[in-house]
């Protein structure tokens, strides 16, 4: 994957434009309705709100840190496969003899593909 580091504002608002537009725009329409029309029936209670959010928080805390330990631990499966197969080339080159160097390179790039 290829990823590009150059970060410019302008370019994150053209993209993210139409949306951040009918956010704004919902939110003033819900502020006017409220607030200068006297919409009472349209508040939410802030309780139920705070303790979904927090529901929310630590579920996806949960979520990232098992994606996080999945991750670490393919890394270690990786790791331990490298180390192995090194450890199996060397094995390989060092206990053939001289004049069957032809078949312990055969063996090694086999074990490569």
């Amino acid at each position: 994957m290829t990823m590009s580091f150059k970060r410019r504002p302008w370019r994150l608002l053209q993209w993210q434009a139409r949306s951040a537009l009918l956010f704004a725009g919902f939110g003033l329409i819900a502020y006017g309705l409220i607030e200068q029309l006297g919409f009472d029936f349209l508040k939410l209670p802030v309780v139920p709100l705070s303790i979904v959010g927090a529901a929310i928080g630590i579920f996806a805390s949960f979520r990232a840190n098992q994606s996080y330990d999945r991750w670490w631990e393919g890394r270690k499966l990786w790791g331990r496969m490298i180390n192995s197969s090194r450890y199996w080339s060397s094995q390989v080159v060092q206990y053939t003899r001289p004049e069957d160097r032809a078949v312990a390179e055969t063996l090694v790039l086999r074990h490569v593909a």
